[in-house]
C-alpha cells in the first residue's frame, strides 16, 4: 500500500509527480492482453517514456504502484516499444526471470567476496566480509532453478521452514 496521500482541494497524490498520476490512472484502467505503446504512453504523460526519455521513471513508478495497489502487473515488450499487461502466467514468467536475475547477482557478489584478501581487512570487516559470502552463497543456491524444480516436486504452496529447505539440499 503506497503511503502517498491526497492533497485537499487538488486532486494530486503527494509523493507522485504529475505525469507519473496519469501514467497510473491510465495503466489501472487497463485488462489483461492490453498493449499500451510507447507513443501512447508518451502522450498520456506529457513526457517521452521509452527507456532513456525523461518519462522513464514515471512510468516504472506507475508500473510498481498499479501492481501494489490495483493487482496489476505491465511488463515491456522486448523490441517492441510497448508495455503489455500480463495474465496469470506471464506474472509467473515474470517472477522467474527476476528469480534467475537475483542468482545471477548474487553469484556476482560471491565472485566480488571472493577476490578479496580478508587478511588485509580489520576485524569489523573481516566479519562483514564472511558473513555477506555466507549470505550471497544462501541466496545464489535458494534462487537457483534447481530449487524450484525441488519444491515444485514437492508442491510447495506456501513457504517452506528453513530448516525444510536445508534437508533438500543434504
Amino acid at each position: 500500500m503506497s503511503t502517498a496521500t491526497p492533497l485537499a482541494g487538488f486532486g494530486i497524490t503527494r509523493g507522485y509527480a504529475p505525469a507519473t498520476l496519469k501514467l497510473i490512472e491510465r495503466l489501472k484502467a487497463g485488462r489483461i492482453g492490453d498493449v499500451l505503446t510507447d507513443a501512447e504512453l508518451t502522450a498520456v504523460a506529457g513526457r517521452a517514456t521509452a527507456p532513456g526519455g525523461a518519462g522513464y521513471a514515471n512510468l516504472h513508478t506507475a508500473i510498481g504502484v498499479v501492481m501494489r495497489e490495483h493487482g496489476l502487473l505491465w511488463e515491456r515488450e522486448l523490441r517492441a516499444g510497448a508495455i503489455r499487461c500480463l495474465d496469470d502466467a506471464g506474472k509467473v514468467g515474470s517472477a522467474a526471470k527476476d528469480r534467475k536475475l537475483i542468482q545471477r547477482r548474487a553469484k556476482r557478489a560471491m565472485t566480488k567476496l571472493r577476490i578479496v584478501n580478508v587478511a588485509n581487512l580489520g576485524e569489523d570487516e573481516r566479519t562483514k566480509a564472511l558473513a555477506m559470502s555466507a549470505q550471497m552463497g544462501t541466496l545464489s543456491l535458494f534462487a537457483g532453478a534447481d530449487t524450484t524444480r525441488k519444491l515444485e516436486a514437492r508442491h510447495a504452496s506456501s513457504p517452506v521452514p528453513i530448516a525444510k529447505l536445508m534437508e533438500m539440499f543434504e
